[in-house]
């Protein structure tokens, strides 16, 4: 009996230690995250976030932001682009899907399957009763 559960633990032990290494085949990490904010005529502030993301293993198929809007009057969406080519709003790769309420703005940057890779995206946003 005691043989049985040593050989089970056994294998569970030798199952965690596959199973690692292929979880840490996919990763990413923001090497830069840069803000511009740009008040405006009115109280509203213009802001420009550029993320450069740097995607380890894969694939990988989008990125997405959130952006909350407390102690705010909203955050409306502007534009996003990835590697200097502004997007389409959609669901489809290279698209953008954006969703907004009152408390926050979702952009999801949709792009081809990518590997060991770098990309840089960027989200504008404006930013009402602020100031």
């Amino acid at each position: 009996m005691k043989r049985n559960g040593l050989l089970i633990l056994l294998i569970i032990v030798t199952l965690l230690c596959v199973a690692a290494p292929v979880r840490a085949d996919k990763s990413y990490i923001a090497e830069r995250f840069d803000v511009l904010m740009e008040v405006q005529p009115g109280g509203t502030m213009m802001v420009t976030e550029t993320v450069v993301f740097r995607f380890d293993g894969g694939p990988f198929t989008y990125a997405f932001r959130e952006v909350l809007a407390t102690e705010t009057d909203g955050v409306r969406f502007v534009e996003a682009s990835m590697d200097g080519v502004v997007l389409p709003t959609g669901a489809l790769p290279g698209m953008v899907d954006v969703t907004w309420d009152a408390e926050r703005l979702k952009v999801t940057w949709h792009f081809a399957s990518t590997t060991d890779a770098t990309h840089t995206f960027v989200l504008r946003y404006e930013v009402l009763g602020v100031v």
